[in-house]
């Protein structure tokens, strides 16, 4: 770390490497492009991937990360795997690209995920264990995708689902799909009955599939 207690490794281009030490400190690699790179263990402080570029698989599995993770406007070519990861700050993934499958499956967010303008590929499990506050206003979804539950609102505003989508668990909160577009998706699903905090305003759900019994808030009227 530099005189301020901080790691900079910014604008780095990184050969294949395997990182399993816990960063006690606020590290940026911001700039910086990996080929196919694999952390382990916990980022304590703030950990910024801001503008990076994955060229390779990209594994995150498992790490925890105790204060703000910034992987806003980054590019993921390969897999980027999240699996079981634990955010415990604000999880930025703002206008990223995965370009390969986006694994979040088992992760745990416990502020605000924030995916705003991302552009989902390929396929996109974001069958997460804990979805706080979400924010995926403006994605693009192309392959197959799966969401599990909501336990905050979760914002879907000017969503693009271009394939298979489903929504396979609860939603809490207030969730909104205004103005998304559903109109290119093969095939979308909702397997909750209780849809009371969903609103569905200036949406074509022509192509949607609730379930058989359903269970409509005021705001969808």
């Amino acid at each position: 770390p530099d005189e301020d207690g901080q790691i900079y490794l910014v604008g780095y281009i990184f050969p294949p490497i395997y990182f399993d030490e816990d960063v006690n400190y606020p590290i940026y690699f911001d700039g910086s492009t990996f080929d196919s790179v694999e952390f382990s263990g916990t980022f304590s402080k703030n950990a910024s991937f801001l503008e990076c570029t994955f060229l390779g698989s990209a594994k995150f599995f498992g790490c925890i990360f105790s204060q703000e993770a910034d992987f806003s406007l980054s590019t993921f070519e390969k897999v980027a795997d999240f699996v079981t990861a634990d955010f415990e700050g604000v999880a930025r993934f703002d206008r990223v690209k995965f370009r390969g499958d986006a694994e979040f499956t088992g992760a745990t967010f416990n502020k605000l995920a924030m995916f705003g303008g991302a552009k989902f590929s390929d396929n996109a499990d974001m069958r997460a264990d804990y979805f706080g506050e979400a924010d995926f206003m403006n994605s693009s979804f192309d392959d197959d995708t799966g969401f599990s539950d909501f336990y905050d609102t979760a914002n879907f505003i000017g969503c693009d689902f271009n394939d298979k989508v489903s929504f396979l668990g609860n939603f809490t909160d207030l969730t909104v799909f205004r103005h998304a577009n559903f109109n290119e998706a093969k095939k979308v699903l909702f397997y909750t009955s209780d849809l009371t905090q969903l609103s569905f305003m200036n949406c074509d759900i022509s192509r949607v599939i609730f379930p058989d019994t359903q269970s409509w808030g005021k705001r969808n009227r």
